[in-house]
């Protein structure tokens, strides 16, 4: 066992265990004898339940890609669509895009998106690529 099991890991697991079950929440009592199993090393029947649902695997570490990289595909990404976009609704097109999303990027933001190869953050993208392809919808 790699990681310190508390008290209010043993009451969430024994609680989560008594719902997935369908029934009443283990009493303090029970969690306190559990609780003190896990730590003196004694038998408890719950005992093997909550180390086995408070092990957590670890996820293989992720192969971290060069920034250069990671904002060479966001342009990639962005910038044919936000051209297309101006191409349909003329060079006032970003104040409007800008108002359209509320607040979420700048006319400026958007207009060096296109003009200067800088990359809008992949949240903001989400809302802007969003009304994009609703306007572009709406007029095909």
């Amino acid at each position: 066992m790699n990681a310190v099991i508390t008290l209010s890991k043993v009451k969430n697991s024994l609680i989560a265990y008594a719902h997935s079950k369908g029934r009443p929440e283990y009493s303090l009592y029970a969690i306190r004898d559990v609780y003190a199993a896990i730590q003196s090393g004694t038998d408890h029947p719950l005992k093997d339940l909550v180390i086995r649902m408070n092990e957590v695997e670890k996820p293989q570490a992720e192969v971290k890609r060069p920034l250069k990289e990671l904002m060479a595909e966001r342009v990639a990404k962005q910038i044919p669509l936000l051209k297309k976009y101006r191409e349909k609704n003329g060079t006032g097109c970003w104040s409007v895009l800008a108002r359209k999303t509320k607040g979420v990027v700048s006319r400026q933001q958007l207009y060096n998106a296109v003009n200067c190869r800088t990359t809008i953050s992949e949240k903001r993208w989400e809302k802007v690529e969003a009304e994009i392809l609703k306007d572009l919808a709406e007029e095909s």
